[in-house]
């Protein structure tokens, strides 16, 4: 059986899920599709592992999606400060929120929360086909091959991950770089209040981020450290593994326990040359990885998403064919340059804080101090945190 469709998004997680929410109200015929079911229910007592820092500018995207409401309502942890330091010294460097005239700085939220909300809100759009637990078998120009059938396409989307299928199938050539860590992920309970802080250290082998979460005592946890080191934590038994987590922590929040299992995975930058060929394009972790030192992996996919959307938008409003490479070669540049300056930047810090050479590490806590000191400075590094600084989509602009 073959079906047609005018946009087919390869990914039904958050960036694949938003592009799809993006493009609904244009009335194309679109397809989200997905190798594996997503989970759009668990235990009211569960908390999800993986979780992400969402942005001012990502906010605004789920407000322009209309989902805003219906995360809010799942949970979120709003944080209002955020406070980094140098394990190496005594540099450190404390953001808050009214610095930028903003309630918070950002949200914690589940990325569970984000993508059953962006899911279920495609149920008002009969112009949306949802089909999960698809095999994909092949692909050429406009043509998918699956396991449920042969699928035309006029677009074809890769929202599929940082070990993209579609990516690898239409071979599209990337940069890549092992940065030579694995990030521990988990849940933690602390002794004392976070505060509505995230906290971040650096330290020799990595940085140890402390992500509030809703319950005042729990927080959630990315350590990125050595591949040896975070496969030891991962095995150590709870007693000895709360007692190290606590001490690389300098015990800031008191005594810790662990709430959940503990998952590990490799960090790799991965950067694709081009984002687009006719007829395809990548967004989100299938065009680009980054370390998660500053959280902004997922909020830079959803600005691509936003940003193709706004393409094609325009594209079709001009009666242009959405899947010619002069169209899709705007979304590339609108993008690729944002995404390359923001990987630069933060390889550039990944490296300075894993220096032992004394010099750098007066530079870094000098740094860190001064920023503190600067209000220009620090406005500036807290706006481009916060996405509200570069060439924006309207989605994510003020309204």
């Amino acid at each position: 059986m073959t079906t047609t469709y005018d946009i087919t998004i390869i990914g039904a997680g958050i960036v694949g899920s938003a592009l799809a929410c993006a493009l609904a109200p244009s009335g194309q015929r679109i397809l989200l599709l997905d190798q594996k079911a997503p989970a759009l229910s668990w235990p009211e007592d569960s908390t999800d592992m993986r979780v992400s820092a969402i942005t001012l500018a990502s906010m605004r995207i789920f407000q322009h999606l209309r989902v805003w409401d219906t995360i809010q309502a799942l949970g979120i942890s709003p944080f209002q400060h955020m406070r980094v330091w140098d394990q190496a010294g005594t540099g450190e460097v404390q953001f808050h929120g009214s610095e930028l005239g903003q309630p918070v700085l950002g949200h914690i939220i589940e990325n569970r929360v984000m993508q059953k909300s962006l899911i279920e809100s495609l149920k008002n759009h009969s112009n949306v086909t949802c089909n999960f637990d698809c095999t994909l078998e092949d692909v050429n120009f406009q043509t998918l091959h699956t396991s449920k059938g042969v699928i035309r396409s006029t677009l074809i989307v890769g929202a599929d991950g940082g070990r993209s299928w579609l990516r690898e199938k239409v071979g599209f050539a990337i940069n890549s770089m092992d940065y030579e860590q694995h990030a521990l992920v988990a849940t933690i309970q602390c002794e004392k209040p976070h505060k509505n802080t995230a906290w971040q250290r650096f330290t020799p082998t990595g940085t140890l981020a402390f992500l509030p979460l809703a319950d005042p005592h729990r927080v959630s946890i990315v350590w990125s450290t050595t591949a040896e080191q975070a496969d030891a934590l991962k095995t150590l038994d709870e007693t000895h593994f709360n007692a190290q987590l606590a001490e690389a922590f300098e015990h800031r929040l008191g005594k810790t326990t662990l709430q959940s299992p503990r998952a590990v995975f490799p960090l790799t930058m991965r950067h694709a040359v081009d984002y687009v060929k006719p007829g395809f394009a990548l967004v989100g972790d299938a065009a680009h990885t980054i370390h998660p030192l500053a959280g902004q992996g997922v909020n830079l996919g959803l600005l691509d998403a936003a940003c193709l959307a706004e393409t094609l938008e325009h594209a079709l409003q001009s009666r242009r064919d959405i899947a010619d490479l002069f169209t899709l070669k705007k979304y590339q540049r609108w993008r690729k340059h944002h995404n390359a300056l923001m990987i630069k930047s933060m390889r550039g810090f990944q490296r300075l804080f894993a220096s032992q050479r004394l010099p750098l590490k007066l530079l870094r806590n000098w740094g860190l101090d001064f920023t503190n000191n600067t209000w220009l400075l620090k406005s500036l590094f807290m706006q481009h945190a916060a996405g509200l600084k570069g060439d924006l989509p309207n989605a994510a602009l003020l309204k």
